[in-house]
């Protein structure tokens, strides 16, 4: 991971999944200035584990714990019916651009906390 997304993570109090060897899995965080999941990541050797799930809901309690009564996320094509199913409600197709200078396609999605 660059050393400059550990910082992202540290600076933003992500949470942070490992194994039992300290094998990272994946990691996010709440953007609380914008209330957005930001960064939310795992592992494809650890897809359907049920950790993104477990990941997200930690997040959105993280978020309610702060006062966030709702969340939006950009979502890569992939990953909509994931987030779908953790409730959230597909919003208006929205290209990310990535800091390395590419393009996502992706779309916003909302999910109220309340």
């Amino acid at each position: 991971m660059p050393v400059h997304f550990s910082n992202v993570l540290l600076n933003n109090q992500a949470m942070v999944l490992v194994d039992d060897s300290d094998q990272l899995i994946g990691f996010g965080f709440i953007d609380r200035s914008s209330s957005s999941l930001e960064a939310c990541f795992v592992d494809p050797c650890f897809i359907g584990e049920g950790y993104g799930k477990c990941l997200v809901r930690a997040l959105e309690a993280q978020a309610i714990d702060a006062g966030l009564n709702a969340l939006s996320l950009s979502a890569s094509l992939n990953a909509v019916v994931f987030y779908q199913g953790l409730g959230y409600t597909l919003g208006n197709f929205s290209p990310w651009d990535h800091p390395a200078g590419f393009t996502i396609d992706a779309y916003a999605m909302y999910k109220s906390l309340v």
